[in-house]
């Protein structure tokens, strides 16, 4: 059985949704001779006698565009091709894929959404890999008129390599069910993405996590708390009935569960101890509420001084709208403090170490509860993780973490960082190596003006070193809106804020500049705690008196806010940058 499982998919996606079988790639072509006809058919079509692929073919070309055979019949072929991500899925329990008559490209038929052997869904077992000898039973038909096929959802995997029907393992029983504990301990043991079998598991509900379509995503664990936690996905009721509402379960809720027993683990590597969707109570207690402990109360302003702690930062984006990866809305730049409780991507950076960043989960108490998510975050000094060889982890669970960056609410219900877009102030809380640092400078800056240079300086700091940044070597284009990027190692990050034009990079003919318009922010998260930061403007206009807008500067640490706060929102003084010049305090 081991070796059985070991043949499944290297991932498993979760659910999938396909509209169509013109989602699925066409065969490579089909070959007729000239009397209109694939040579080589074989076989009637019975159990004992089945079609090979060349009778398929010529079979569903005879019935005509998009009519199905009245009655199942019965294919026998090689894998040929696989579907990505469809063959076979634990979210629907059927697969796509081609089969061919020798098992390479040549006249292949699609076996299209096929249920599993012994015509059950899916759950665990052998899945049909390519060379695999298989024997479909179901209707057929060619879709479109192009395409020969099963029905969908009517043709099921009646054999695999000769094999009709699988043991699929059995954990604990309705009278003594395993504990999450001893479930934990199985899964631990599995593959990514492999299924043990079915187990009966009784646990108390820690947390309630989604309702969709009747089905119910929900965590137990032994003691009713947010760790150590199953998750049972996408989980029915009592005899496999459908819940009416989320409110149907509740933290607290004594259960006992019956599903498949997975390692899922997801496209970052996360790794999800779970019952996989087929799952349903056997028993329900209901308790008295409470559950999921450990959770907290939000604290903290976003500041340096006073950071979010998780449950602050989850409360910040609650209200914030998200439309696509490309329009959603997003807080300023913060800071968010918490003791790491999962890593998503093996504590390093994003698989192939392109980015160089890291995804986890903070919480208070370094527990699964009342977590916050830091999505793709840079290490300190807004630099890239190190290389991750194998043995070597630049975050581990436990550390204790200051973020700082922007944070939003992913797909209006993921609240988590801005990828790409916050960084490790501190590791462990000492600042880190090249972390936080010394006591940071903080506080509103003096503004000086001198023609087109204006100069915030920092209340009480030395200054060191100076560095020039070109801000119109970004690479960005013109009319960019609400610009965020890099230079460097040192983000800026230009913001509507509570304006009503955005700010925008303007870069044609003469022009090439920043615009910040009345009310518009900027954001300069630099390398080490500033001292003093130096506008170089231009004055390409009447609109432009550089100095002589109401404007708010302050710093804290590494970062740098500035507000163009022109009384009136819809007019006032613009703001034109071209190059920005820092000096870093002693």
């Amino acid at each position: 059985m081991k070796k059985i499982l070991k043949s499944m998919l290297a991932v498993m996606i979760a659910a999938f949704t396909l509209a169509s079988c013109s989602d699925v790639p066409s065969p490579y072509g089909l070959f007729f001779n000239e009397s209109g006809e694939i040579e080589g058919a074989e076989g009637s079509g019975t159990i004992d006698d089945p079609y090979n692929v060349p009778a398929i073919i010529n079979l569903v070309k005879e019935l005509g565009s998009d009519i199905s055979s009245d009655e199942p019949v019965y294919i026998k072929g090689i894998v040929s091709q696989l579907v990505e991500g469809q063959n076979y899925d634990a979210g629907y329990g059927n697969g796509t894929f081609y089969i061919s008559l020798d098992g390479t490209g040549k006249n292949q038929f699609l076996v299209y959404r096929a249920l599993y052997l012994e015509n059950k869904s899916y759950t665990a077992g052998p899945v049909a890999n390519i060379g695999d000898e298989v024997v479909i039973c179901g209707k057929v038909v060619l879709h479109n008129g192009n395409t020969p096929e099963t029905v969908e959802k009517e043709a099921y995997l009646y054999s695999i390599n000769g094999e009709t029907s699988y043991d699929m393992p059995e954990f604990g029983t309705k009278d003594n069910p395993l504990s999450v504990a001893d479930a934990l301990e199985i899964i631990e043991n599995l593959e990514n993405n492999e299924t043990a079998g079915n187990a009966y598991v009784k646990g108390k509900i820690s947390k309630v996590d989604a309702f969709s379509s009747g089905k119910i995503t929900y965590y137990i664990s032994d003691d009713g708390q947010n760790s150590k936690t199953i998750q049972c996905y996408k989980g029915l009721g009592l005899n496999k009935a459908k819940f009416a509402a989320q409110s149907d379960l509740a933290a607290g809720d004594e259960v006992v569960v019956y599903g498949p027993l997975t390692k899922y683990v997801n496209n970052s590597g996360y790794v999800t101890p779970e019952l996989n969707d087929g799952n349903y109570l056997i028993s329900i207690v209901k308790g008295s509420g409470g559950g999921g402990g450990g959770s907290s109360t939000p604290s903290g302003d976003g500041t340096l001084q006073k950071p979010y702690n998780a449950a602050a930062a989850i409360e910040a984006v609650k209200d914030l709208t998200w439309t696509s990866n490309n329009d959603y809305q997003a807080t300023d730049v913060v800071y968010v403090k918490g003791k790491i409780s999962r890593i998503a991507n093996k504590g390093t950076y994003t698989e192939g170490g392109t980015y160089g960043n890291a995804s986890f989960y903070i919480s208070d108490d370094g527990t699964e509860s009342t977590e916050f998510y830091c999505f793709r975050v840079l290490y300190l000094n807004n630099t890239k993780f190190n290389e991750y060889t194998g043995d070597k982890v630049d975050i581990k669970v436990g550390d204790e973490v200051i973020v700082c960056g922007k944070l939003m609410n992913y797909q209006g219900n993921t609240p988590e960082t801005v990828a790409g877009a916050a960084y490790l102030y501190s590791l462990n809380s000492g600042g880190g190596s090249g972390g936080g640092g010394d006591t940071p400078s903080s506080g509103n800056m003096t503004k000086s003006v001198n023609d087109l240079i204006v100069t915030f300086t920092a209340p009480n700091v030395t200054g060191g070193s100076t560095v020039e940044y070109d801000l119109t070597t970004c690479g960005l284009t013109h009319q960019t809106t609400n610009p965020s990027f890099q230079i460097n190692g040192v983000t800026f990050a230009f913001d509507k804020n509570t304006g009503n034009t955005n700010a925008v990079y303007w870069k044609t003919g003469d022009y090439d500049e920043f615009r910040l318009y009345a009310q518009n922010k900027l954001t300069i998260t630099g390398t080490s705690n500033i001292a003093k930061v130096v506008f170089q403007c231009t004055k390409n206009g009447s609109n432009n008196a550089v100095g002589n807008e109401q404007s708010y500067a302050s710093v804290s640490g590494k970062t740098f806010t500035f507000v163009n706060d022109w009384t009136a929102p819809s007019s006032g003084t613009q703001c034109r940058i071209k190059k920005i010049s820092i000096t870093y305090a002693q």
